[in-house]
């Protein structure tokens, strides 16, 4: 969520998500959510071990880590690992917000903490490249207003930016290094009239030398996937938005599922189905999406897509989705698990 002058956290929770190759934009996504498609690097398989991080270990940020990893692994999109310069610019940049009393991804020259205009910029000056054009990266956020504990957040709030459409394909795709900050107004000097809250922040970046990992070309890759639990089972808003003209306060979204194959194909949703497996009903979906059709045209790329209940799911009940479509390799594919919710914490 960018704006074009400092204001207060307006919500309970927000969402925002911005990157890939060209950086950050006043009002609206800059470039590209997923890894870098163009010259470069072809890319390598599937990350399936990482160095162990030095963050503490009862932190918030080892949490966040420990579970965005695991959830990559179990449903086939490859492990991250840590960055030490990643984390500095994911916590400069945290702290910005909170003590500036705004969210969003562009920093202004002159303002209290101020470390970088744009997610490559904040990148670059912490030491993770020499130049912007020697990476490509995602910048992602959200934040709760109201609040300063951070226990259970780093998990809770990833939780939560994993069932954002926007949120969950830059946090699944083929990244290589990571940058986690959950930070609190606690820990910062506010300027005047800034509220209080917490906040987890998100850098992900993939060396363009190096390119990214890459699911096979035959596979489709899903989350949640089978066996899923703790699914957030509503959305209440992500920016930019999945459905431009609807009140997500008033009508919230239910749980996502995002689809991805490899880096460079062209991924299509036919038919998607969602049925409650205690009740056999059959759940309303919103029409699958992908970079043809997504209202936001430019934040997929064109191995993403996803689909979305319509309406809140039940809490703490198991789901069976049956997806089918074409994922740019020349076949079809069918998709068929079972997932289960967890508990609708109002994020």
């Amino acid at each position: 969520m960018n704006f074009k002058s400092l204001a207060l956290l307006p919500l309970v929770a927000a969402l925002a998500a911005c990157g890939g190759s060209g950086g950050d934009a006043l009002g609206g996504v800059g470039g590209s959510l997923g890894p870098m498609q163009g010259p470069g690097a072809p890319g390598t398989p599937l990350v399936t071990s990482v160095p162990a991080t030095n963050y503490p270990a009862a932190s918030e940020e080892l949490a966040a880590f420990n579970f965005l990893n695991a959830e990559r692994q179990r449903c086939g999109f490859g492990k991250v690992s840590q960055s030490a310069a990643l984390d500095l610019a994911a916590r400069g940049h945290a702290d910005w917000n909170l003590i500036n009393g705004t969210f969003g991804h562009v920093q202004f020259p002159g303002t209290q903490g101020f470390t970088g205009n744009s997610a490559k910029a904040r990148i670059v000056a912490a030491g993770f490249a020499s130049s912007s054009s020697e990476f490509t990266a995602t910048d992602l956020n959200t934040a709760t207003s109201g609040r300063t504990n951070l226990s259970g957040y780093g998990v809770s709030a990833m939780r939560t930016m994993l069932n954002g459409p926007y949120h969950t394909t830059a946090l699944l795709d083929g990244y290589k290094e990571v940058g986690i900050a959950t930070r609190s107004t606690n820990s910062v000097t506010r300027i005047a009239g800034a509220q209080s809250g917490v906040t987890l922040q998100v850098n992900l970046a993939t060396r363009v030398v190096d390119g990214p990992q890459l699911i096979a070309s035959a596979d489709v890759a899903t989350y949640p996937c089978q066996g899923s639990t703790g699914i957030q089972p509503a959305l209440r808003g992500e920016e930019p938005s999945p459905v431009p003209d609807r009140d997500f306060l008033a009508e919230p979204l239910g749980s996502t599922i995002t689809l991805l194959t490899r880096q460079g194909q062209q991924m299509q949703i036919q038919t998607a189905t969602l049925v409650r497996v205690d009740t056999g009903a059959v759940v309303t979906l919103r029409p699958g999406r992908n970079s043809l059709n997504d209202p936001n045209p430019g934040v997929l790329a064109s191995h993403q897509a996803y689909v979305t209940a319509d309406a809140p799911l039940a809490n703490d009940t198991m789901y069976r989705a049956t997806i089918t479509g074409f994922n740019g390799s020349g076949q079809g594919f069918t998709k068929d698990f079972t997932f289960t919710t967890g508990i609708d914490d109002g994020l």
